[in-house]
């Protein structure tokens, strides 16, 4: 890690164990935003991940360098029904609760509707509902790093989200 690069959060999930990186210096952006690692329980080995794509072996000075960020983007790749599913478990919402697994693409985020009813997986109920959203960009919510957020504007308030 260079000298310029900050640790902006951590994960302390234990399924998966994640890092969000920043830069000290305004208008540079790190080479990579995050590092997640799990460990494959048979054969012991320890995997990780750079910005949710299997990483290949690299010097550790090469691994996170700040550089001048020149243009603005919005990377939704990592806006997938699979991962908002993989989140909602981590959540441990997805024995309770029910995710539609149709993801509405916007120009600079995409969201999902969870809902409790089992009676509404196919469509929206009108209330009791939780929206995730994702902008591309890396959060620590409840210490699980994870692409998708509780959105504010959600009929239903994250921390109290129940069936």
């Amino acid at each position: 890690m260079d000298s310029d690069v900050t640790i902006e959060g951590k994960s302390t999930d234990h399924k998966k164990a994640g890092f969000i990186y920043g830069c000290k210096k305004s208008g540079e952006k790190p080479t990579h935003v995050t590092i997640t690692c799990k460990c494959n329980k048979k054969t012991k080995e320890v995997l990780f991940s750079i910005n949710n794509k299997k990483a290949v072996a690299v010097a550790p000075k090469e691994l996170i360098q700040c550089k001048k960020n020149t243009i603005r983007s919005t990377d939704l790749s990592m806006c997938t029904a699979e991962a908002a599913n993989d989140v909602m478990e981590s959540f441990n919402f997805s024995s309770k609760a029910y995710l539609f697994d149709e993801v509405i693409p916007m120009p600079m985020k995409a969201e999902v509707t969870a809902s409790c009813n089992p009676k509404y997986v196919s469509e929206p109920p009108i209330g009791g509902v939780l929206l995730l959203e994702c902008d591309g960009s890396p959060y620590i919510v409840n210490n699980v790093l994870t692409y998708w957020k509780p959105s504010l504007t959600s009929v239903a308030d994250f921390d109290t989200f129940t069936c």
